[in-house]
């Protein structure tokens, strides 16, 4: 199969040469956040200067469940995951965009760009610390002997998942950032259901493609939320801070069934396409602010 690339990129702020039209009630500095952004992902790349031993092999997984997964791979449907993760990183953009560029839209914009950076800064360290050999390291399919023998370092950084915690990252700070300031309830549930449901329907499309076990994307989910729902509330006085009403949470959990849901009644083919080159995230410096690269081939 061709591989087909996809690059989407999100301009999530801009700090100058804009009229805003209205306050913000988020404190932000450009200053201060871009020097945080801009060190976590340093970070990052630091950390993926350290050594992998590809060798190793666990003689057990976290979990009794993570056994079952072992020697699955699916490239198709790991480019599933890139796809949804690419939109449920995007869609929260398009939604406080729609509401205009201004002052708190460009806030709104550092805010989530930092969230994912330290989201991503955590998983990092994880994958490098732990070096977990992937689902698919265990396979005994030829073309996937070849293509693990192939690889220098990502067959050994599994655990845990970094698309869950994207995903579950930007579900989350996304759709808070957005319903703090939407007065229209029937929108912001809409945007939790839609962003939790392809957040989990990522999660477990991982799973499904053999590139993590159920103990990476259960910790990348955990991990993902709760930077999510902590670092846009910082930015908030607590005079203003949002709490999603029930028929938001309702939204939210309806959201989680219906995404894990779709996930695993869809057809997987344990298929393998070497070449396949899968998704990448990282902030990306603009004229006048800073923005989010997603992109990938599959």
């Amino acid at each position: 199969m061709r591989v087909r690339p996809l690059a989407i990129v999100c301009v999530l702020a801009s700090s100058t040469g804009v009229a805003f039209a209205q306050d913000s009630p988020w404190h932000v500095s450009y200053p201060r956040e871009g020097a945080i952004i801009g060190a976590l992902g340093a970070g990052s790349l630091l950390l993926s200067t350290v050594p992998i031993d590809t060798s190793t092999r666990w003689k057990r997984e976290l979990l009794p469940w993570d056994e079952s997964v072992r020697g699955h791979h699916s490239d198709s449907t790991s480019a599933r995951s890139d796809t949804i993760a690419a939109l449920t990183v995007a869609a929260p953009v398009f939604a406080v965009m729609g509401g205009g560029v201004d002052e708190s839209a460009a806030h709104r914009g550092m805010i989530y760009v930092e969230s994912l950076s330290f989201a991503m800064f955590l998983n990092a360290t994880a994958k490098y610390l732990v070096q977990r050999p992937r689902p698919y390291v265990y396979s005994t399919d030829p073309a996937v002997v070849r293509m693990v023998e192939g690889q220098e370092r990502d067959s050994h950084l599994s655990f845990f998942s970094g698309h869950s915690t994207l995903v579950f990252t930007a579900a989350v700070a996304g759709s808070y950032l957005y319903g703090a300031q939407s007065p229209d309830e029937a929108s912001r549930a809409t945007l939790w259901g839609v962003e939790l449901a392809m957040a989990s329907a990522t999660a477990s499309l991982r799973v499904r493609a053999g590139k993590h076990f159920y103990s990476d994307v259960i910790l990348g989910a955990l991990v993902g939320a709760g930077v999510g729902a902590t670092v846009p509330r910082l930015y908030l006085d607590s005079s203003d801070r949002y709490s999603p009403s029930a028929a938001e949470v309702g939204a939210m959990a309806g959201g989680m069934v219906l995404g894990t849901a779709a996930a695993w009644v869809m057809p997987v083919a344990e298929d393998v396409r070497v070449e396949t080159g899968g998704m990448g995230i990282m902030p990306l410096p603009l004229p006048g602010g800073t923005g989010l690269a997603v992109g990938g081939a599959f």
